[in-house]
Formats: C-alpha cells, sequence, structure tokens
C-alpha cells in the first residue's frame, strides 16, 4: 500500500497548555438521548476562559457548559467567562469544511508542512454570564462564594481554561504557586486559597481545576497554600487534572464534543452517568454503593481519559506531603497481589483496567510500569514515508484508489511543486484544493485516513501518562499503608478527613 509521508504541523505544548487528543469530525452533535441529572452541589461558582480569545478555545466554554448543566439547580451559581460580555467572539474554533480538508490533504500529498488550522471567533452560547473570568472579577465572586452563614450542603467551585507554573526566585519555575491563566492576568493558587479560606460556611467545598499543572492548587489544603502552615480545618478536597510538573488535555478549538479525551469529560460523566453529548456512560460505581463517589469519578478519569492527563486528589497530595515523592524503595518489593490487597475499590479498578490497556501481567508490574516508562522515547514519535501505516478502520483498497487517483492529479499538474515558493507555491495550494474539493467521496477516504494518523501522533504521550498513573496509583496504596502503620494520631486524622471528603456522592 503506498506509505505517504505524514509532516503535520505540532500544535500540542504551548505554555499555556495542550490540545485535546480528539479526532476532526466537524460537526457538533447535540442530540441528548439521557437527560442531565442534577447535581447534590448547593452553591457553585464555575470560572472558564483562556486569557485571550486566540487561547479561549472552544473546548474551555464547552466544559463550562457541560458543568452549567449539571448544576442548573443549585441555590446559588455564579458562571464566570472570558471578558464576561455574552455578545464578545471571544471564543476560538476550528473551521472543518471541505476545503480546509483538501488544503491539507494536498500538503499531504506533497510533502509539505500541513497547512495552520484555520480559525474563527464566535460569540459564547453559555449562559447566563455572571462576570468576567479575570482576576479583578474572580476575587469578589469568591467572597461572594464563601460569605455565606451555616449550611450543610456541599458546595463546587470549578476552573477550566490555561494554566503555568508560577515564576519562583531567579526566574525559576515554581511548581507549588502555580497560576489559573486568567482573563488578562494570571491568578496563582496563594490568592485562591487566601479567598476559600475566608469562608464562614461550614459546609463540604469541592475544588476541580483542569488547566495545565492545575495540581500545584492542591496546596489549598494547607492555610495560605504555604504548606510550612498548618492544614486548614475544612470540610475540604479536591481533583486536578494533572499534577503540578505536568501539561493537562482539553484546550481543543475542534468543536466534536464527542471526541474529547480530557478530565472534566471523564470526571464529570462517571458523576453524573452522562456524558457530556448527552450519552449514559458506564457506571464507575467501584464499590457498588449504589452512588459513585468523587473518588471513583477521580478513578474512572485515570482509566478512561485517553489523554497526557495525570490526575491528582488532596489526599494523594498529602501522602505525598507526608512522605516525599517516593515511598523509599517499597514500590520495588510489592507484588501485584499485596497492592491489590490494600488497595480500596477504586484503587484496585485503576490497578486492574489500566493492567489491561498497559497490556501487564504477573506480580512485579511496578517494576516493569517503571521500565516501560523510562525507556519512553521522550519526544513525540513522527511518521515518515518509511514507517507510515494505515489507521485501523479505514479500508485499504479504497484509501489506495483514492489517493492514488489524487496523486497523479496533482502531480500531473505540479509535476515540480517542491520547487516552488512563496506566491506560487501558495497559488498551487490553492489550485490543488479546488481541484480535490471537486472529489467529495475520495476526499472523504483520505482525510479519514489522514485525520486518524494526526489524532495519533501523541500515542507516545498519552502511553507516558497511562503508565505515570499506574505509577502513581501504585505507590500512593503503598504510602498509605505506610502512613497507617507509622503515621502519626494526627497525620491519620487528616486523611480520614481527606478521604471522607472525597468519598461523598455529588447526584
Amino acid at each position: 500500500m503506498r506509505k505517504p509521508s505524514v509532516r503535520v504541523a505540532w500544535t500540542g505544548a504551548i505554555s499555556l497548555g495542550v490540545t485535546a487528543v480528539g479526532l476532526i469530525s466537524g460537526t457538533i452533535s447535540r442530540a441528548q438521548t439521557v437527560p442531565f441529572p442534577s447535581s447534590k452541589w448547593n452553591r457553585v461558582l464555575i470560572v472558564s476562559g483562556g486569557p485571550n480569545a486566540q487561547y479561549n478555545q472552544y473546548a474551555i466554554e464547552s466544559n463550562a457548559r457541560y458543568v452549567a448543566s449539571l448544576t442548573s439547580k443549585a441555590k446559588w451559581r455564579q458562571i464566570l467567562f472570558a471578558d464576561g460580555k455574552p455578545t464578545s467572539k471571544t471564543i476560538s474554533t476550528i473551521v472543518d469544511n471541505p476545503r480546509t480538508r483538501a488544503r491539507a490533504i494536498a500538503s499531504w500529498i506533497w510533502d509539505l508542512n500541513a497547512p495552520e488550522e484555520t480559525t474563527e471567533f464566535k460569540a459564547p452560547t453559555l449562559t447566563p454570564i455572571d462576570g468576567a473570568a479575570s482576576p479583578d472579577s474572580i476575587t469578589p465572586h469568591v467572597a461572594a462564594f464563601t460569605a455565606a452563614k451555616g449550611g450543610t450542603e456541599p458546595e463546587l467551585v470549578y476552573f477550566t481554561g490555561h494554566g503555568s507554573p508560577g515564576s519562583g526566585p531567579g526566574g525559576r519555575e515554581d511548581y507549588v504557586n502555580t497560576v489559573y491563566s486568567a482573563w488578562g492576568n494570571d491568578y496563582p493558587m496563594r490568592q485562591l486559597a487566601h479567598s476559600l479560606q475566608a469562608s464562614t460556611s461550614s459546609a463540604p467545598l469541592v475544588l476541580v481545576m483542569v488547566q495545565c499543572y492545575g495540581g500545584g492548587f492542591a496546596n489549598i489544603l494547607f492555610h495560605d497554600g504555604d504548606s510550612s502552615k498548618p492544614i486548614w480545618n475544612h470540610d475540604f478536597c479536591g481533583f486536578f487534572a494533572a499534577i503540578p510538573e505536568r501539561m493537562a488535555a482539553g484546550c481543543t478549538s475542534q468543536v466534536n464534543e464527542r471526541d474529547y479525551q480530557d478530565f472534566t469529560t471523564h470526571f464529570f460523566a462517571a458523576l453524573s452517568g452522562v456524558s457530556r453529548d448527552g450519552r449514559r456512560v458506564t457506571s464507575a460505581d467501584y464499590d457498588h454503593s449504589g452512588s459513585v463517589s468523587l473518588d471513583e469519578a477521580y478513578a474512572y478519569a485515570q482509566i478512561n481519559d485517553d489523554s497526557i492527563d495525570v490526575p491528582l486528589s488532596t489526599s494523594d497530595a498529602y501522602l505525598r506531603y507526608i512522605f516525599g515523592r517516593e515511598p523509599n524503595n517499597e514500590w520495588q518489593k510489592t507484588t501485584f497481589s499485596q497492592l491489590n490487597k490494600d488497595a480500596n475499590p477504586q484503587q484496585a479498578a485503576v490497578l486492574s483496567q489500566l493492567s489491561d490497556k498497559l497490556g501487564l501481567t504477573g506480580e512485579n508490574r511496578l517494576i516493569a510500569v517503571q521500565k516501560r516508562y523510562d525507556n519512553l522515547p521522550k519526544t513525540s514519535v513522527r511518521r515518515d514515508s518509511a514507517d507510515w501505516t494505515l489507521p485501523k478502520g479505514v479500508n485499504e483498497a479504497q484509501f489506495n484508489t483514492s489517493y492514488d487517483r489524487f496523486e497523479k492529479l496533482l502531480n500531473s499538474r505540479y509535476p515540480n511543486v517542491a520547487r516552488l515558493r512563496g506566491v506560487a507555491r501558495r497559488n498551487a495550494l490553492d489550485d490543488a484544493t479546488t481541484l480535490l474539493v471537486a472529489k467529495p467521496a475520495d476526499l472523504d477516504i483520505v482525510y479519514r485516513a489522514y485525520s486518524l494518523s494526526t489524532a495519533s501522533e501523541d500515542t507516545n504521550e498519552v502511553e507516558e501518562a497511562r503508565l505515570l498513573r499506574f505509577l502513581r496509583a501504585g505507590r500512593s496504596i503503598i504510602l498509605s499503608k505506610r502512613l497507617e502503620k507509622n503515621g502519626t494520631p494526627e497525620q491519620k486524622a487528616v486523611l480520614a478527613r481527606l478521604r471522607t471528603s472525597e468519598n461523598r456522592s455529588a447526584f
């Protein structure tokens, strides 16, 4: 079969985040087959948006829309988005139509760099919008959120967007006081900690943050977000899409929500039982209690999120605060059977189902995973004409026929395209685009193979994330057992409180 070169312009890591892993499918499906249930959260604050329109991708608004749909009956709810203006064209979306697809295929056949994705800016459909997702707006809205007197019903604070490390001494990156890249300026972890800890409410508080380096916000466990100070004495827990040192998925301009792979998609689908596009999802009730808890949804996301996310919970963060990053060498001696014995049902599900996804067997799985992780290529694999293979799900005979037809057509029109530069090359691409658009059946076949190929560009990064999730799950079990044996009564009490908070149901 034909083995064309795939030289895709990499759109992954930027200082603000990465694109989600998903196929370019074009149209958005709003057909809802299952009604969205209403959550138990009584007070809800949703903060959503990038630092500017360019980085305020469609998926960020989609995340806010999804969480808003699940919290519509909250007694108090405020939604902050982008610049706060419902008519501003602040959302970046991908233009996906026959011409953009044909231009990509022409570039592919001619072994040129893929064209930059065409984007356009649209006004939000999220409603209502109660203010901007800017620091000047977030601060008073958090203050209003925390001003409730008494009450026992659970509360939710949800942030979605971009994040980055904070700025440490000498310009070093600070993975403790990481920041949310709010509209117009950064909003650091310690500022949110100070605001939330002014609360007069006794209600349980859940913090969910979906952005790169978001795990730094787990330090809200401590007064003023400072681990040298005492633990915040509040019924509080948090879940974060990424550990403090890593980027997260979820900031794509693609509009097909069915293809999204990110923490919001899986965490809230597990909690509610309904996906963001209205499909019923497999139950995450791992302990068979009749409801899905927050930590079961966290486990579900670790298992099913096929992206670069390596999520973090407050209990995991606390264990690593007590014992440091590594559980000594215990992990090298701990068998898989022992891990399962010490695990709770949701941890056991993570170990079992990630084992299946990673093809793991035997008793020494932690050692095997560490070796695989250490030997992973640290850069994404680019395909060239020597190693490109037809993606699964594409008919080989149809692809070869359509690809050959396109290649012959374009090369007969422009036999020396590689020598063209500047305006001449752009004109050739424009002409080639028109030629391919005129053959829609062939375009659909070839574009499907192309899109499946580009979607799998970061397979190694997804593999790396799964390996890290497995390692961290195993080590959390080991650390928890160590705390049970050697921890102080105060440390045990803090972990028990966090686990109780994380074990609540939200629906």
